[in-house]
């Protein structure tokens, strides 16, 4: 908590530093409190947890330099009633940036904490990243330490990686785009991770799209991580498409990590799924997906039909069902998800999952998850969001959580 409090105290501090000292510097962002009260069962009894969480999201811009804008986002927690064993983390910042952009965004540096997308490289890193692109052509590159949990890897780690990319412009409709990408991870003087990417977006006829990636490592000399993904869509009404996943989920992690030990089993998932609408806002959609594992075979296939109705469609109705066959199990899973408008600021929602097993689990043969919400718009800046959880399965017998939450959007406010 004391962490927390301080961190927050110097977010404050440096935005009102920045306010008073940059004229005419524009801050937008939301502010999200989220009181929660639910039931978890520790050492075989049930306990009750009430944390307060707090959610913040800024930007400032207009601060007196041309393309220069700061951008944070972070986190804190309040225990009011008991505390979650292993949970001491009481805050942290998701990110925290300063980004400045050149030439109409021909060149961005960001400096700080940030989310990093660009293939194999995608990383929240404590770091620098720097983009630049120019007549279809880009380059990305970033440098510095990966943002991980304690059981990950040391904080002496550090990270170099990049992307390189080309876009082509057939028509306005057709093209594509191909990007190979960089990534070396040190723990210490030992390389932790060395992996190259491609991932592809094509898009050679009107009506047809192809994505896909292929990700290999170089420690363990393997293709880690693969995919490929064709869409057809020969009317407005019909979408068709193929899918294909090879993956490796141990080489998705550090070799220091924990869990690395229980990741090594090779999984490959083929099939492939239909969207289908029958009328203007009634959809059905199928899918079947056959599941390759070392040792053993399974599957996943199901339906699902959803409408949609009222002003603007804002409203919702989802049946779906599905069905899946695994080594020594198998279950049908129900689920019904509901959105509907009781007013014009009063919104309600509600999510019902069930599974049933063939075979039981711990005495018991089925799971339940039950969800319902109501939201309430005060007015064009504040949303009022309660919401409760039930679930009962074999594993968590009868537990709840409460939530209200208050989120708060603010935009425009300039300094004097």
């Amino acid at each position: 908590m004391k962490q927390g409090f301080k961190t927050g105290l110097a977010v404050i501090f440096l935005i009102t530093t920045l306010l008073t000292s940059a004229q005419g510097a524009t801050l937008t962002g939301s502010s999200t409190t989220m009181p929660m009260l639910f039931q978890e069962t520790v050492g075989g009894e049930k306990v009750d947890f009430a944390p307060v969480y707090e959610y913040l999201r800024l930007s400032l811009s207009d601060l007196g330099v041309q393309g220069v804008s700061l951008h944070l986002s972070g986190w804190a927690k309040a225990e009011l009633h008991d505390y979650l064993p292993g949970d001491d983390k009481n805050g942290d910042l998701n990110y925290g940036y300063l980004d400045w952009q050149l030439g109409n965004r021909v060149l961005q540096v960001r400096a700080g904490r940030q989310f990093v997308f660009m293939g194999v490289a995608s990383r929240q890193t404590d770091g620098v990243m720097v983009r630049f692109e120019k007549y279809n052509l880009g380059v990305g590159l970033i440098g510095g330490s990966p943002v991980t949990g304690p059981e990950e890897s040391s904080a002496g780690d550090f990270l170099t990686g990049g992307q390189i990319y080309y876009t082509l412009r057939l028509r306005q409709d057709l093209g594509g785009e191909l990007a190979l990408s960089y990534l070396s991870l040190q723990n210490g003087k030992q390389p932790d991770q060395s992996l190259a990417g491609l991932n592809l977006g094509l898009r050679p006829m009107s009506n047809l799209d192809i994505s896909g990636h292929v990700y290999y490592d170089f420690l363990q000399k393997e293709i880690y991580d693969a995919a490929v993904i064709p869409t057809y869509q020969p009317w407005r009404t019909l979408k068709v498409s193929l899918r294909y996943y090879h993956t490796i989920p141990s080489a998705l992690i550090s070799k220091n990590s924990i869990f690395s030990v229980f990741s090594n089993a090779e999984v490959q998932k083929l099939g492939g799924g239909v969207d289908y609408d029958l009328f203007r806002n009634l959809t059905l959609q199928a899918d079947y997906l056959y599941l390759f594992y070392d040792d053993y075979f399974g599957r996943e296939y199901g339906g699902s039909l959803s409408y949609r109705y009222g002003k603007k469609s804002r409203n919702e109705v989802f049946l779906g069902i599905r069905r899946g066959d695994e080594d020594e199990n198998g279950y049908i899973e129900p689920r019904i998800y509901l959105r509907q408008e009781l007013g014009k600021k009063l919104h309600l929602g509600l999510n019902l999952i069930c599974a049933f097993y063939d075979e039981s689990i711990k005495d018991q043969d089925y799971s339940l998850s039950l969800g319902p919400d109501l939201s309430y718009i005060l007015n064009k800046n504040i949303k009022l969001v309660g919401a409760f959880d039930f679930i009962e399965s074999p594993i968590i017998q009868e537990e709840y959580r409460g939530t209200l939450k208050l989120v708060y959007d603010f935009a425009g406010f300039v300094s004097e």
